[in-house]
């Protein structure tokens, strides 16, 4: 009798209690996933937050034996990016599963990630700077529009910033103009002591 092997996709928030507990001890299993990214813990957080977590699992013989979370449809990325773009299959050094293998039929057209464990558990993006302002000029060509518009709010928010506390106070209006605050009807004024 042959090997069954199922791939499924749940939503994080559905995750039974065993499916957490099989998660830490394939994590406990391989060094290479220590990192706190890759603890169920952290994407925990990540749904409450932001929702929209997923999980691919891999089921050989009714057992689990790969996990992958991430967020999006049919164009994914890692779970929390873009605060944490690294990602790795929690899965047991011994099983050499990739990315597309777990992806593959569930929907996704397109899996977007900076850096994550290949089969073998090495990275498969590397980044050496020798000069980091010379990769930042690099990146500058490819991300110039966006990198002009944090440059702009940057600077106006320092502008804007520099003006309320050389006057004493915070305007709350203000600071909701920079970040979306729900919890403020009028604008409120706080004296800086």
């Amino acid at each position: 009798m042959g090997s069954s092997l199922t791939i499924e996709t749940r939503a994080f928030r559905d995750l039974s209690a065993a499916h957490l507990t099989r998660w830490r001890t394939l994590r406990d299993q391989n060094p290479t996933l220590e990192s706190p990214y890759h603890h169920p813990d952290y994407h925990a957080l990540v749904d409450q937050h932001q929702g929209g977590v997923k999980v691919t699992l891999m089921i050989q013989d009714g057992d689990i034996i790969a996990f992958l979370p991430w967020q999006g449809g049919s164009f994914a990325r890692p779970s929390g990016a873009p605060l944490s773009d690294y990602q790795a299959i929690i899965a047991d050094p011994k099983h050499t599963i990739g990315a597309s293998d777990l992806l593959h039929g569930q929907a996704v057209g397109a899996f977007h990630y900076t850096a994550m464990l290949d089969k073998a558990g090495e990275p498969t993006t590397r980044l050496e700077l020798s000069s980091a302002e010379a990769w930042r000029a690099d990146r500058d060509g490819s991300y110039r529009r966006h990198l002009k518009s944090t440059r702009r709010r940057i600077r106006k928010a320092e502008e804007e910033i520099d003006r309320v506390v050389n006057s004493g106070y915070i305007d709350i209006a203000l600071v909701n103009s920079y970040f979306d605050f729900d919890d403020y009807e009028t604008p409120v004024k706080t004296l800086l002591l």
